[in-house]
């Protein structure tokens, strides 16, 4: 039985508010990692846009984040559930120096090959926590990961995954310019289908919850399966705090952005 869409929320221009809400979560919100990282956003007719900025010499540890959730409640969607969550998002880039975000200031006049913010990512999932992401939340993610550092490419991760291998680029080498002007063939879609059923540590349950991720970037497609124990552990909460989007780096230095186009939310019953 295929599952049922029960959560959708549009971009464009902005917007916020769910165009479906069967269960009354609301819409959603924006969170950030600090003022002092340079959160800026701004929307048109396709789409919102995030941007981030991580200095140089911003100390390890310091995630940079800009992100947009749901948070349902507390114990309304339980850790032992099926879900799937679903994003569209165009026009990644990436640039070394800070410059207020508008309009214009991030169109390609040329090839941007820049190892600026890598490694980056677009991420999406369920987590512990509040709007705000932190170091410490607790979260079972899914990435379009953005690197020109230490690979050349772009590739579906799964990070935290019990696994502990990589995948390889879905699309190398890594060029912004091949992402603009937005159109079909450029248009990302990251899944995550997420199994939380028998999460529990034993010997009530397998102390792991199970998913899938999903990549395409116009007509290229990756997918990869794993397990993640982040929800797992002796004592940890029984409910899912926030389901959403997250732009981030936690190593690179630079500006780096996204457009958002949707978001949805499906379950499995």
């Amino acid at each position: 039985m295929p599952p049922v869409l029960i959560y959708s929320v549009d971009f464009s221009n902005g917007n916020l508010v769910p165009s479906l809400d069967t269960n009354s979560w609301g819409a959603m919100q924006l969170g950030t990692s600090g003022a002092g990282d340079k959160p800026e956003k701004y929307s048109d007719s396709k789409g919102l846009t995030l941007s981030i900025y991580r200095a140089p010499g911003t100390p390890a540890g310091h995630d940079v984040n800009h992100s947009v959730y749901v948070l349902p409640g507390a114990n309304v969607v339980p850790v032992a559930t099926r879900l799937l969550l679903r994003v569209e998002f165009d026009r990644p880039w990436a640039q070394q120096n800070y410059v207020p975000l508008t309009p214009t200031n991030n169109q390609t006049l040329g090839s941007n090959t820049t190892q600026a913010g890598s490694p980056w990512a677009v991420g999406i999932g369920p987590k512990f926590g509040a709007v705000n992401d932190t170091p410490g939340d607790k979260r079972i993610p899914v990435t379009c990961q953005f690197n020109n550092v230490n690979s050349n490419g772009v590739r579906l991760n799964s990070p935290g995954h019990l696994q502990g291998d990589m995948s390889t680029p879905l699309d190398s080498p890594l060029d912004y310019s091949n992402y603009w002007p937005a159109n079909p063939t450029n248009l990302f879609t990251l899944e995550q289908a997420y199994c939380g059923l028998k999460s529990s540590p034993p010997p009530g349950g397998n102390g792991y919850a199970v998913g899938s991720g999903a990549l395409s970037i116009g007509n290229k497609k990756d997918q990869r399966v794993f397990s993640n124990a982040a929800f797992s552990g002796a004592g940890a909460q029984t409910y899912i705090d926030a389901l959403g989007v997250t732009l981030v780096t936690q190593m690179g230095f630079g500006q780096i952005m996204v457009r958002l186009r949707s978001f949805a939310v499906s379950i499995w019953k």
